[in-house]
């Protein structure tokens, strides 16, 4: 399979931290899958009626038009390949061996959904919404399902997912070269990283999920951590416990200042173990961004903290392509 395009006929610094809290936001991504392709706002009027009654259109075109949407979608980039879960039987003496199955779950539940909706509302169009896969070598060598049911593919460099499915500038180019009108980043890679809303909006294409303000929020460990702390949810001791924002007026923007954000950070090893003592062992060592377990180290002393500290560093830049010492305990 060559690289680039191929048609298969079956197939920063600290964030700015201002958002509006909004139930719309929140929306899960099945409403936001239908709302896309209706081209209007998940949570809308438009995704009432919608569940309302089926009727039958002959392109989305029309779709978008009945229900008062913004624009038509016809081609989504899955921007993810899915976060493969093993099924692993581990046997006694005389019974069994090891089994391991991948399952490439998240692109395979985002197509099969949005086609099974596109087929009761375009009865007539067998593929009214296609699909444009990334796909690694690693992917390829898997025999992934979801790369069997995609209309088209484009292969990507394989290795750490900062090579491809959290590579924001490589999504965004992608996306462009295809003519895409969505983008759907799944969960894991860089479906986290309020990047890439941002920048998919200013090349005018849709990101099937939040907005990048609630995303750099709510995404945000350390940001969140301290919203939750001002709500008055209880919150495990950390290295930024009691931190609060101050409440905006009715309907205002919640901001998370600089100065207040960095007080929440641990920027070196020695400030990590004073942390660590205040806090009392054992204790566990996160980098703010990230996800999927990447970056997590147990210490259950000073000399676990002192060894385990550079490994979360180490793994925190293998995995997302930069680094911070904003850390918290």
């Amino acid at each position: 399979m060559e690289s680039g395009e191929q048609s298969k006929s079956k197939r920063r610094e600290t964030p700015r931290l201002r958002v509006t809290m909004s139930l719309a936001d929140m929306n899960g991504h099945a409403q936001a899958a239908a709302a896309a392709a209706a081209g209007s706002k998940p949570g809308g009027a438009a995704a009432a009626r919608i569940g309302e009654r089926r009727d039958s259109f002959a392109t989305s075109e029309e779709f978008v038009s009945k229900f008062g949407g913004k624009r038509a979608i016809n081609k989504i980039l899955i921007a993810n390949n899915g976060i493969a879960g093993e099924l692993v039987k581990i046997e006694k003496k005389n019974a069994y061996r090891l089994h391991c199955l991948s399952f490439f779950f998240a692109a395979v539940k985002c197509i099969r959904s949005i086609r099974r909706w596109s087929y009761e509302h375009f009865p007539a169009k067998e593929r009214a919404i296609k699909f444009v896969a990334m796909v690694t070598p690693e992917d390829l060598k898997a025999n992934a399902e979801y790369i069997k049911i995609s209309d088209y593919v484009c292969q990507v460099k394989g290795g750490s997912n900062n090579n491809n499915y959290a590579n924001v500038d490589l999504i965004i180019s992608i996306a462009k070269r295809y003519g895409v009108e969505a983008v759907w980043a799944g969960w894991g890679h860089a479906s986290e990283n309020p990047k890439l809303p941002e920048a998919l909006a200013k090349a005018g294409i849709m990101f099937m999920g939040p907005g990048e303000h609630a995303m750099w929020l709510l995404g945000d460990k350390i940001a969140s951590s301290i919203v939750a702390q001002t709500a008055g949810v209880p919150t495990l001791p950390w290295s930024g416990s009691e931190l609060v924002a101050e409440l905006p007026e009715e309907g205002g923007l919640i901001q998370i200042p600089n100065a207040l954000y960095r007080r929440a950070c641990v920027r070196s090893l020695e400030e990590g173990v004073k942390v660590a003592q205040k806090i009392g062992y054992p204790v566990m060592i996160k980098a703010s961004e990230g996800g999927g377990g990447k970056g997590i180290r147990k210490a259950e002393s000073d000399e676990e903290f002192t060894k385990q500290y550079p490994q979360v560093k180490i793994k925190y830049l293998d995995s997302f392509g930069c680094f911070k010492f904003y850390f918290f305990v």
